[in-house]
């Protein structure tokens, strides 16, 4: 067992990479904390909005979506029905409210088949 005032290699080592992890957490939380920020702001302007309840979970999957995936994955139809399957939407519906979000200017479409939508350029202005 090492003596601890000896300063050998591996002290200095083990202190350079505690200061690397340390300083690593330190940035992965001020990201989570902007966008926890970003979260509250999107759900403050669904809520502020006259949106019916499958609207407004549509929506702030879309702001999930935008906020959280790496890719940014854009979300087709399909599959917001396998996401809401816990919530027993239909894909009809689904399709119906994509739509009526599209109309009212908080999602474009992208693609028609399968049917594609991301935010809006006004709806990214919301979480910035």
């Amino acid at each position: 067992m090492s003596h601890p005032k000896n300063n050998g290699e591996i002290t200095h080592f083990i202190i350079d990479l505690m200061r690397i992890i340390i300083d690593g957490q330190k940035i992965i939380k001020r990201q989570l904390e902007l966008l926890k920020m970003q979260l509250d702001k999107a759900e403050s302007f669904i809520e502020s909005q006259q949106l019916s309840e499958e609207e407004s979970g549509i929506l702030f999957y879309f702001f999930q979506n935008q906020l959280f995936e790496d890719e940014q994955e854009l979300l087709s139809n399909i599959r917001l029905s396998e996401i809401m399957e816990g919530r027993k939407i239909s894909r009809s519906k689904i399709d119906k409210v994509t739509k009526q979000l599209e109309t009212l200017g908080y999602l474009v479409l992208v693609k028609k088949k399968p049917l594609v939508y991301q935010l809006s350029e006004e709806m990214l202005l919301v979480i910035e």
